[in-house]
């Protein structure tokens, strides 16, 4: 066994990423008094949590309230890589595949209960389990035997997770992955206390009195349709570090309602949505960072039209992708060339300059002879009307109208924008934000079996390239492959590379030192402080 302890993780992933005295939970005093004498930070929930076990956490409001109440072997730092969380360090095997984590001292649940290795392998046999029907299941498939378990086709016995005692958990996975660690911060890799759970059966994670916390918080008040108040967990290892007493998170789904309340000081923190950014894009208030989150047009590649790469190609250079982030989405965004974004460390160079003739690939004048090519190619003087699915939303319908002039402009093609995905198209606008900072978040997305391909691109050479960056273990080589496989992309166009989004909150002046974190949970809020 390889001994990677966690100061030289860090460094390595980073390469890939860029005391008060315990008291007992009754002695937690009552909220009332809690808000006279400590600092509250007030967050807006767009929805009503379906539910707080982390097992099942499916809605955004959900999965933010669980990165509160809960933490996992690792977790993200507020600058965004990768830290110790429960455990205390790991080590990996020479073939990549065993990874050991060993939990830290005294860890306890907020009832007073031990944390063992076994309440993480009691919540990721939970997660796994088919009656259990976890939305992110699929996350554990890199275990050994995970996913034949989970499709009832294997036996519990052979999944690569064993509690070898109260402090060491071992895993085997099914192949080398120097990003496990990453994994292992999103919420569905928490543990759940097995004696808990089993005490509150089907109600766990419903009420307060059905949840237990390994977080920094506790679940004090959950008022339906109203809001969450959550209270330091008196019990958590790093407690001392923690420094918003209470955190309250207010569901108000209602955008304009949000910003209403933002104003009028009920509420600390906000998305700023797209539709309202003309309007405070000069205000003090506004903080921005980019996200990660990439959207692009892929192309149906099985159709008759755009089997013909010409057509595709021409179609890329006929979209100004700097015009949709400075003017359709008012100088929000980043255009993008590639596929993965430049705040993966090793990536950050720029492959286009914004100087140039040609900046971010916009050549219209060429898009149309290659259209023309294209249309000899198909014997034809001009193409039917141009189907494109979008999700309906501000943003999509803005930057989908944009495409639709501009493709009339440049090439007289005609485009008709659909909604509904039952009907028959052969473009589709979409967005991807990986979950982890690291390239395969990216490159799985065009691999010819992953569901999420809608333009049913294939190549054997993008898969091989990216099957070997899935298992390679050498940070240096992982980019160079990652490099490879996006320039198959460039060459044979799937797809439109459109812009890398950007977010902009707004945040009380009230409240200092909140971090925005590109991958994983959006806030860091454990060391803001709030003044009156």
């Amino acid at each position: 066994m390889k001994k990677v302890y966690v100061f030289l993780l860090t460094v390595l992933l980073g390469l890939i990423l860029s005391c008060e005295k315990d008291i007992k939970p009754a002695d937690v005093k009552p909220v009332q008094d809690i808000k006279k004498k400590t600092n509250r930070l007030i967050i807006r929930g767009t929805e009503e949590p379906v539910s707080v076990n982390p097992n099942l956490s499916q809605t955004q409001t959900g999965i933010l309230i669980n990165s509160f109440l809960n933490e996992g072997l690792t977790k993200i730092g507020k600058d965004g890589t990768l830290i110790p969380g429960l455990a205390e360090r790991w080590e990996v095997s020479e073939d990549g595949k065993v990874w050991k984590f060993y939990l830290r001292d005294n860890l306890k649940w907020s009832n007073g209960d031990i944390i063992t290795a076994n309440d993480f392998r009691f919540s990721w046999i939970n997660v796994l389990s088919p009656s259990t029907k976890a939305e992110f299941s699929n996350f554990l498939y890199i275990i050994k035997g995970a996913e034949e378990y989970s499709r009832h086709n294997g036996k519990l016995a052979d999944v690569g997770i064993k509690a070898i005692n109260n402090k060491t958990l071992e895993v085997t996975l099914d192949r080398p992955s120097i990003y496990f660690p990453l994994l292992l911060a999103h919420p569905v890799f928490f543990p759940v206390s097995e004696k808990f759970y089993l005490g509150s059966k089907e109600d766990f994670g419903s009420r307060p009195e059905t949840i237990t916390s390994s977080g920094p918080y506790i679940l004090r008040e959950w008022n339906t349709g109203n809001n969450l108040l959550l209270v330091k967990n008196p019990y958590y290892w790093d407690k001392g570090s923690i420094k918003p007493e209470e955190i309250e998170v207010k569901i108000i789904p209602d955008t304009l309602k949000a910003m209403s309340a933002f104003n009028s000081g009920e509420i600390d923190i906000v998305n700023l949505e797209q539709e309202l950014y003309q309007e405070y894009k000069d205000d003090q208030r506004l903080q921005k960072y980019q996200n990660g989150r990439i959207f692009y047009i892929s192309f149906n590649v099985k159709d008759k039209i755009f089997e013909n790469p010409k057509i595709r190609k021409a179609v890329e250079l006929s979209i100004n992708k700097k015009e949709i982030t400075d003017v359709v989405l008012e100088g929000s965004g980043k255009p993008a060339d590639r596929l993965i974004s430049v705040l993966i460390p090793g990536f950050e160079e720029a492959e286009n300059s914004e100087e140039s003739e040609n900046s971010y690939g916009y050549a219209p004048k060429r898009g149309k002879r290659l259209y023309k090519e294209g249309l000899r190619e198909l014997k034809t003087e001009k193409l039917p009307v141009i189907k494109l699915y979008i999700k309906e939303d501000y943003v999509n319908r803005k930057v989908a109208d944009y495409i639709k002039l501009k493709l009339k402009e440049n090439l007289d093609m005609d485009i008709e924008i659909v909604t509904n995905a039952k009907d028959s198209y052969v473009m589709r606008l979409s967005d991807e934000k990986p979950i982890y900072a690291d390239p395969m978040g990216y490159l799985k997305l065009f691999k010819s079996n992953y569901r999420d391909n809608y333009g049913f691109y294939s190549s054997l050479e993008y898969d091989k390239l990216v099957n070997e960056i899935n298992i390679e273990m050498h940070n240096q080589e992982r980019i160079k492959f990652s490099k490879d496989a996006e320039k198959i992309l460039m060459k044979d166009v799937p797809v439109v590379f459109l812009y890398f989004q950007e977010r902009e909150v707004m945040v009380s002046p009230r409240v200092k030192n909140i971090y925005f974190r590109s991958f994983g949970m959006k806030y860091y809020v454990l060391e803001a402080e709030i003044t009156e």
